[in-house]
């Protein structure tokens, strides 16, 4: 039963390296301008571009259809059309985000100092909540999202990186693939620590 349990575990761990390999090898990914955002030269993310309109074909006219023994509908039972979900916001321009992430560094002075992996992770965390809060303004809004990915990241977990990519990538224009490949990437090559 133990060596089963063993070859089992050894096969996992053999296919999630190789998984990590094959990522890392066959995906093309540009990380010479990521830096941190803690970084003085860091940069954000471009925006994905938007696919190129389909060509535009003229319509046959249409045809009108009836169905003679087709019961009316009451206007009552009609539905509203589903809401559309929010429109993503652009990248806030490079001034703004140099004001913010000045700011961001005065205010986490403290949690900046901290670079164990779970310090990381806990100021992640915190960095998320208040992110959550300030929806009023994007600009702090997408400084401490991208902050709280790079924490997440040097705080060597996965789950919480993509966390942070899937809320950039609803409400910004960045592509949460590209920022789960970059953060595996850079996730795959640290040390985890003893904690």
């Amino acid at each position: 039963m133990q060596s089963s349990r063993s070859d089992c575990c050894s096969y996992v761990v053999r296919f999630a390296c190789a998984t990590a390999l094959a990522i890392v090898l066959y995906l093309p990914i540009d990380t010479a301008q990521a830096g941190s955002i803690f970084d003085d030269n860091w940069t954000p993310p471009e925006a994905p571009q938007p696919p190129a309109p389909p060509p535009h074909d003229p319509l046959p006219a249409p045809v009108e259809l009836r169905q003679p023994d087709a019961p009316a509908v009451p206007p009552e039972s009609v539905t509203a059309p589903a809401p559309t979900p929010p429109a993503r916001s652009a990248i806030p321009d490079h001034s703004s985000l140099t004001t913010s992430r000045k700011l961001l560094r005065e205010i986490y002075a403290k949690e900046l100092k901290e670079r164990a992996a779970p310090a990381r992770r806990a100021f992640a965390g915190k960095l998320i909540a208040d992110a959550d809060r300030s929806e009023d303004n994007p600009t702090d809004q997408f400084v401490l999202l991208s902050a709280a990915l790079a924490a997440a990241e040097e705080g060597i977990s996965l789950p919480l990186s993509f966390q942070v990519a899937d809320r950039m990538d609803n409400r910004y224009l960045v592509s949460g693939l590209a920022l789960k490949i970059e953060a595996t990437t850079k996730v795959s090559a640290m040390k985890p620590d003893s904690s």
